[in-house]
């Protein structure tokens, strides 16, 4: 079977899908604010490719179609220009890195219409609100994290470079991958007494970092999580399971009497 592919003229690569929808492959355009169009060659388009615009530093919005189902993996990896996003009512789908290195990026709008994706003072969450999945990189200052969220996704707050403190409520159990990595302006947090897991390289690179209190709830800290975290001090309570990990793994510890 014959499948068809080409170049839009302004810019879109694309290629035809075997249920004949097309796939945005690449972007060759003048970038600035870019509205990714709902069909080409009289075809729907369905989905954006992983890494289909990634280095694409020009950018600076892009609108998101209605027709669109799953934006790929790194679609947009280190749009260092990018610092608006609206996504259409169909997204059923955003992969890993979608928008990691987005420097820029203060603003995530969701249709109110889509089903599985929501936004609120423009981060990224899913319908509900349990899970944070991306907090947009070039915001600045404080964040209360609502009390819905029971996980904060991997990578969700990574190179959040301004992002000065953090409150994670009594809601959130897990606190993913990656989660926190580069935030170097957080100083010191407090994880509630909920989190059961911190998991790889949460804290990684948290430069910042002198202070993070740890209860006995949490059970599970996997591996380098404090990586290059160089001035923290861990407090913790009773657990003999925190204080462990931080002489095993060459952190301060100091015990909350």
């Amino acid at each position: 079977m014959f499948i068809s592919r080409g170049i839009t003229n302004d810019g879109f690569k694309w290629k035809e899908n075997e249920d004949g929808g097309v796939t945005i492959t690449g972007y060759t355009g003048n970038g600035g604010e870019v509205a990714i169009p709902s069909e080409i060659d009289s075809k729907f388009v369905t989905s954006i490719g992983s890494y289909a615009f990634k280095n694409c530093t020009g950018l600076t919005n892009i609108t998101i179609p209605d027709s669109i189902t799953e934006i790929g993996y790194g679609a947009f990896e280190d749009c260092t220009g990018l610092t608006s996003v609206t996504i259409g009512t169909g997204v059923t789908w955003i992969g890993m890195w979608a928008f990691s290195g987005c420097i820029g990026l203060t603003s995530m709008n969701i249709d109110k219409d889509n089903k599985y994706y929501t936004s609120d003072n423009s981060v990224l969450f899913n319908k509900d609100k349990s899970f944070l999945i991306i907090y947009p990189a070039g915001k600045k200052g404080a964040y209360i994290i609502p009390n819905s969220v029971t996980y904060i996704v991997d990578l969700a707050f990574e190179d959040c470079t301004e992002l000065t403190s953090v409150i994670i409520p009594e809601s959130v159990t897990v606190i993913g991958t990656g989660a926190f990595y580069g935030c170097i302006g957080l100083t010191d947090v407090t994880i509630p007494n909920s989190v059961t897991l911190i998991d790889t390289s949460a804290f990684k690179n948290c430069t910042g970092l002198t202070s993070i209190t740890i209860p006995d709830s949490v059970t599970k800290i996997n591996y380098n999580v404090f990586d290059e975290c160089e001035a923290l001090t861990v407090y913790g309570y009773k657990s003999s399971y925190v204080e462990n990990y931080c002489k095993e793994n060459g952190f301060k510890f100091e015990k909350i009497i």
